[in-house]
């Protein structure tokens, strides 16, 4: 439910704030704490403050979601559909273009964070209206797609090796 939802989200909030709190207590003496990951608040790698804090505002984002879609009937939020039946594609396509990608064409630190943040934006934009054409044709060839015929096609074949098959 919405409120439970709600619990998780303030109990990871909760968390991020005690652990980025040990770093601006302690100051640089931090680093000396049992857990090496308490070391402030970074993005890359990730701190343990920032992983907390960031699934705070996930799950709230979520509850959110989950409150307006029951406020309208059935869906308020078709366009989330395609990021749903694309997310691994998403995932993996998205390592490439962001690591590595980057890397090769020199990219990586070349750009200041409002100029990284608007290739993230238009990066959403363009996967959604990528995805909103692609799912015309049932979002055919993507990861997930692939997926499901191999667990199809090894379902079908355990079942004719077993025991106990009708068959």
């Amino acid at each position: 439910s919405a409120r439970k939802l709600w619990y998780w989200a303030i109990t990871a909030g909760t968390l991020g704030l005690c652990t980025s709190l040990a770093w601006y207590l302690k100051g640089p003496s931090a680093r000396e704490l049992p857990l090496r990951l308490i070391r402030g608040f970074s993005f890359y790698p990730a701190s343990l403050s920032f992983l907390f804090l960031l699934a705070a505002v996930c799950i709230a984002l979520l509850a959110i979601f989950k409150k307006l879609s029951l406020l309208k009937k059935n869906r308020a939020f078709p366009w989330l559909v395609h990021f749903g039946r694309t997310s691994l594609t998403l995932l993996v396509f998205h390592v490439y273009f962001f690591r590595e990608a980057a890397i090769d064409l020199h990219f990586k630190k070349a750009f200041a964070p409002w100029q990284g943040l608007g290739i993230i934006i238009g990066f959403i934009v363009l996967w959604g209206l990528i995805a909103a054409l692609w799912s015309k044709v049932d979002y055919r060839y993507g990861l997930e797609w692939w997926l499901r015929r191999l667990s199809r096609s090894q379902h079908k074949l355990a079942a004719s090796k077993s025991a106990f098959s009708l068959k």
